[in-house]
């Protein structure tokens, strides 16, 4: 298994992941204008030249501080794959990125009822912060868009 992050060579690679992981559609066009943004993350975990995994990240400038923080957008392994460390790795390949680019803190938002997720992030953040419980609004600005 290789874990790696994506660039723009790899737009294959991000779509089939984004489909046949996600069961998502996308377009080479948005993977590739996702992919050529220094600031966003696209992990992918790849076996026999397929993906098995993703993660997407976002690195968030701060206005209080000259280092940015980490947001772990989403993580993904395809069932036949999961609880075998691929998501474990992909963390551990954003914290090492994190380290290098003098990130200060990279954080997650999980449900409280996801019991896998609440599993993989205490096991590679360490932190589970107040009581793992979080309150997330949405507001969709745009009704035409899906």
């Amino acid at each position: 298994m290789k874990i790696h992050r994506l660039v723009a060579e790899d737009v294959k690679i991000g779509v089939a992941a984004i489909q046949n992981i996600k069961q998502a559609r996308t377009t080479t066009a948005v993977v590739a204008r996702f992919l050529t943004r220094p600031d966003q993350y696209f992990i992918a975990a790849i076996e026999d030249d397929q993906p098995i995994g993703f993660a997407l990240a976002y690195e968030l400038e701060r206005i209080d501080r000259p280092h940015p923080m980490m947001f772990l957008y989403e993580i993904e392994v395809v069932e036949r794959h999961q609880r075998q460390g691929v998501a474990s790795a992909m963390i551990e390949l954003l914290k090492k990125i994190c380290r290098e680019k003098d990130v200060f803190k990279m954080f997650v938002i999980a449900s409280a009822s996801n019991n896998a997720a609440l599993r993989l992030y205490d096991s590679t953040f360490g932190d589970t912060g107040q009581g793992k419980e979080n309150v997330v609004y949405t507001i969709h600005i745009n009704e035409n868009i899906a």
